[in-house]
């Protein structure tokens, strides 16, 4: 079962610019490995919207992480009333994960994958883990009880739909500023962080005490497309969190006004960035 039917958007590319979208190739990689503790700050990236894994190769890989073994001792599985051994899987750094890594309980312990797995039950049957509630509560946007067949199927379709976007062949359809934003980008990054109540989606860390907070709050586009303003694409993000997206970004507020900007947020809110904990301080 498609968790989003693409039919609609398929034919309207294949209508408007002549390209048969299922002619894109798909980005999407099988990629799954058991983390240790030093993997999991040299690997992998732990994102409000997703866990990205990097590879050899230095390119990263959406997906999501789950309990290698299971469970020793069956819990009472909320959705259905019964006991499992089964874990539940982990699509961002929700409170279970974070605490799990304070404990020191992940060397070993958690895999990273992008493909459906199944687990061994009690009873000897086989079982598709099921989204963690807390993880459900961070991505409104998954379904409830969502396994990592159809998270896989998510992740296929969202490769997919980047691999079309990224084709050379399609015309610059939307207007676009020389910054590379569009016209009401200002309109919609102030909208974004308002229903967001200016509050960062990493660190946690909230700016709407005083009129002057907002400028450290900024709007970061997951996908890198900054023509795409969708929810969905778009993160809610303290400048000291946004500076560390990514190498690109670090680069980005290395030097100029950025720098300067980054500076000055760093030493006039340390004392709120510590008692949130943020990671990048």
């Amino acid at each position: 079962m498609s968790l989003y039917d693409f039919r609609d958007l398929k034919a309207f590319v294949k209508r408007r610019f002549d390209i048969d979208p299922d002619s894109v190739a798909s980005t999407f990689q099988r990629i799954t490995a058991r983390l240790n503790r030093e993997e999991l700050g040299r690997r992998v990236r732990r994102m409000a919207d997703g866990f990205y894994y990097k590879d050899d190769d230095g390119v990263e890989h959406k997906g999501f992480l789950y309990i290698g073994k299971g469970y020793s001792r069956p819990y009472r599985d909320s959705d259905t009333g019964e006991d499992t051994i089964v874990p539940r899987f982990h699509t961002c750094n929700c409170d279970t994960i974070a605490g799990q890594i304070l404990k020191n309980n992940y060397d070993g312990h958690y895999v990273f994958s992008d493909v459906a797995v199944e687990m061994d039950e009690y009873d000897g049957t086989k079982k598709d883990p099921k989204l963690c509630s807390k993880c459900q509560n961070m991505m409104p946007h998954l379904r409830k009880r969502l396994t990592t067949e159809q998270y896989e199927q998510l992740l296929r379709e969202e490769a997919t739909k980047a691999g079309l976007f990224r084709t050379a062949d399609l015309p610059k359809h939307i207007d676009v500023l020389e910054s590379g934003y569009t016209p009401d980008w200002a309109e919609k990054s102030r909208d974004y962080r308002q229903r967001r109540k200016f509050t960062c989606e990493d660190c946690g860390i909230q700016l709407n005490e005083r009129f002057v907070d907002g400028f450290y709050l900024e709007t970061h586009h997951i996908s890198g497309v900054k023509t795409d303003n969708r929810d969905l694409n778009l993160r809610c993000l303290c400048v000291l969190c946004h500076a560390n997206v990514n190498d690109e970004h670090r680069r980005n507020y290395a030097h100029g006004p950025n720098q300067r900007k980054l500076s000055d947020f760093i030493q006039l809110y340390r004392g709120k960035l510590e008692t949130v904990g943020n990671r990048h301080l």
